[in-house]
């Protein structure tokens, strides 16, 4: 009997393989033989070392592919780049890209690579989302910060309630290509090329509205010591934004990124890492932090946002 595909997709350049390889290592821990699951990477180019390593993550249930986006980006790329900030590459806007890239597949899943998986993901694979476009979890770090409240309300023109977090992505990609939500992202780049907190998430969080299925807030959970899940209620953890066990020991969640990261080549690497991380850095981290919420604080201030050009529309169709 064949055996069903589970399609997996990725984003990473070589600075970011060590945390991808843990991310797809607890994939492959918790794979069921009942399936097949095929990673795909995409990327800019990976230093020929770090894909023989990749390669050793394969199993016989388990594929890894990587696939060069050059072509798919180089004719936004000057754009993408100029809205990026932080520690942001053009590799987060690939997900973006995966419909049109594999029209003969249904549906996807996209996560991040500062992801453990605790669950199989195939659960999360098959999970029926309707006809909407996208299955994906709210964003569980902006309701506790006012500034990102405001941001998400009156920038991007979401109930905070409603904004989702794009780390990990159920994609219907039947209808993503129906409601050309690439051609859409394209078109707005080029006309308009928004100002964003965060780039990638927002366009989705705006093309998307009304046609999102919420998720249990295990597949996508982020380690806030003040929420946490039951290990019953776990699917994966998301260690978003600053909380990296690599750089911080007093992250939620992280026996959990360490266990699977001895079982990876870089294990003495990311020690290394979080041994040498400087105060120095920390401080920039924070400082980084700051500059972000004063982003949004001065966007949601703004009537040029996605909200209101998505109003002008609205009044111009009726005009018309």
């Amino acid at each position: 009997m064949n055996k069903k595909h589970v399609h997996i997709f990725m984003a990473s350049d070589d600075n970011y393989i060590p945390y991808l390889m843990i991310t797809a290592k607890s994939i492959s821990l918790h794979s069921s033989d009942e399936y097949i699951y095929d990673i795909t990477i995409l990327t800019d180019g990976l230093a020929p070392q770090n894909i023989r390593k990749l390669r050793h993550l394969e199993l016989d249930n388990v594929n890894i592919s990587i696939v060069n986006m050059e072509k798919n980006v180089k004719p936004l790329r000057e754009k993408l780049r100029a809205t990026l900030r932080d520690y942001y590459s053009e590799a987060i806007f690939y997900r973006m890209f995966i419909a049109s890239m594999y029209p003969r597949l249904t549906r996807a899943v996209y996560i991040d690579c500062d992801i453990v998986l605790v669950d199989d993901i195939a659960k999360l694979y098959f999970t029926d989302i309707g006809d909407n476009i996208l299955g994906a979890v709210a964003d569980e770090s902006i309701p506790g910060v006012g500034a990102f409240c405001d941001y998400v309300k009156n920038w991007v023109g979401v109930p905070v309630s409603k904004y989702i977090n794009s780390g990990v992505l159920l994609i219907n990609l039947n209808e993503y290509r129906r409601s050309f939500i690439l051609e859409k992202f394209v078109s707005l780049v080029e006309e308009r090329n928004f100002a964003t907190v965060a780039p990638d998430q927002d366009y989705l969080n705006y093309l998307c509205k009304g046609r999102i299925h919420y998720l249990s807030g295990g597949w996508n959970k982020q380690p806030k010591a003040d929420n946490l899940l039951p290990v019953e209620e776990q699917h994966l953890i998301h260690y978003n934004l600053y909380n990296k066990p690599w750089h911080y020991s007093d992250v939620p969640y992280s026996d959990v990124f360490w266990e699977v990261a001895k079982m990876t080549p870089y294990y003495t690497d990311i020690v290394r890492e979080l041994v040498e991380y400087t105060d120095e850095q920390r401080e920039k981290d924070m400082a980084g932090g700051v500059r972000l919420i004063e982003r949004a604080g001065e966007l949601a201030t703004r009537k040029d946002g996605f909200k209101h050009y998505r109003k002008k529309r609205a009044a111009c169709a009726m005009a018309g």
